[in-house]
């Protein structure tokens, strides 16, 4: 034999040896599937039915003892998709309250600076003039004092109070109890 002719068919020798001395693939997978068998039947306590295989009729439910896997099934996701449901409401409803309070301490800020130039607020302001010559210091604190108090208080009367703050963080967590208690019980 030619030596180019033996370099040319001793791979194709090897490639064609190494497909006829490998096992099947049923034989390097088939103990896989019996000890999924094997566990089947420890798990339930008895025979594995030939219908739990996967494809023959009903699903391999594995046990598990892990708290922290949920099965799958029609019941979970319905409740998954009211929970959800329930925090993007929540969530809406948050987004529409902050929307409504930042409008409302725009109005309040307009408003306290309207307050600040109005007639009233100039009347506060002299009284400061009226105090004389020569305030003592205790003069001018009781008089600062009554002033910052007559504008606090006309601030009030014009305006009212000051829109209170909504703790988001709070309220997010909230949201969050709310919706994973609209999910109801998972097992």
């Amino acid at each position: 034999m030619n030596g180019r002719k033996l370099t040319r068919l001793l791979p194709l020798a090897c490639v064609a040896l190494a497909l006829v001395a490998t096992q099947p693939l049923d034989a390097q997978f088939g103990g896989l599937g019996r000890r999924i068998t094997e566990g089947v039947k420890k798990a339930t306590g008895g025979e594995a039915d030939e219908t739990a295989k996967p494809g023959k009729g009903k699903p391999v439910v594995l046990p598990t003892n892990d708290p922290f896997v949920i099965p799958i099934t029609d019941k979970v996701l319905d409740g998954y998709a009211r929970s959800l449901q329930t925090e993007i409401d929540l969530r809406n409803q948050l987004r529409n309250e902050l929307i409504a309070q930042e409008g409302a301490k725009t109005k309040y800020t307009a408003c306290k600076q309207q307050a600040a130039s109005s007639p009233e607020a100039l009347q506060i302001i002299m009284q400061l003039a009226n105090i004389g010559d020569n305030p003592t210091t205790e003069q001018m604190m009781k008089v600062s004092q009554k002033m910052e108090s007559d504008q606090a208080a006309l601030v009030l009367k014009m305006c009212g109070s000051e829109p209170a703050p909504i703790d988001v963080a709070q309220r997010l967590t909230q949201i969050r109890q709310k919706a994973a208690a609209s999910a109801g019980p998972i097992g």
